[in-house]
């Protein structure tokens, strides 16, 4: 796993805290290979929630007669 820059803000933090998780800790090559999979299909997930997230904020901000100003 790498740093990547791509991802939106709380995925970008979860991938770093599981790279440097996996570098604290020694396991054979299983479970390192096991980990690096499971990590990558937890950081999709939390990637699409989070810009799901980050576009229905963004339509419910956009969207005429929703302010509260109007």
């Amino acid at each position: 796993m790498t740093a990547r820059a791509d991802l939106p803000p709380i995925t970008r933090k979860l991938n770093a805290d599981l790279i440097a998780t996996q570098r604290r800790n020694s396991v054979d090559a299983e479970t390192a290979t096991a980990l690096r999979s499971l990590s990558a299909i937890v950081l999709c997930a939390v990637a699409e929630l989070e810009n799901d997230l980050i576009i229905t904020a963004a339509a419910s901000h956009t969207q005429p007669g929703t302010s509260r100003h109007d």
